[in-house]
């Protein structure tokens, strides 16, 4: 699938600017159509600090101009999960996935049962090098 190594296009040039992510997962939003479209589920020690309006449109902007209209309309939502939350970590924990392509099935998570999903990101990420980084830029 080109949009998820597009995908992954997007995530290196956020982890080269801004910071690694703790998690970057795409759910289908009807798992049983083979045409479903995608919830990006996005967590990040940067984003956290993050209006999250602001941080949504930096996602998408970047999306915008990394997808085709095609790939674009593909991604339903782009929602924000703090990267402290329990879910988040609990992911992290049972799958450590860093520059992958992931897929999942049958978990539950953040209060949902969640038929398959993929994850590009799922780490636990020390943000102290880029905070050290940005302080001294």
């Amino acid at each position: 699938m080109p949009i998820l190594e597009k995908l992954r296009q997007v995530v290196k040039e956020f982890e080269n600017k801004k910071g690694e992510f703790s998690l970057v997962m795409l759910i289908p939003t009807e798992p049983t159509l083979i045409d479903s479209k995608f919830t990006l589920l996005i967590s990040a020690s940067w984003l956290d600090k993050e209006n999250q309006r602001k941080g949504i449109e930096l996602i998408t902007n970047c999306l915008r101009r990394v997808l085709n209209d095609i790939e674009f309309s593909y991604i339903a939502r782009v929602t924000i999960i703090h990267s402290s939350d329990k879910s988040v970590k609990a992911i992290n924990s049972a799958f450590p996935v860093k520059n992958s392509i992931f897929r999942l099935a049958n978990l539950n998570v953040f209060g949902v049962q969640i038929d398959e999903a993929i994850l590009l990101e799922s780490n636990r990420v020390d943000d102290s090098k880029y905070i050290a980084q940005n302080i001294h830029a």
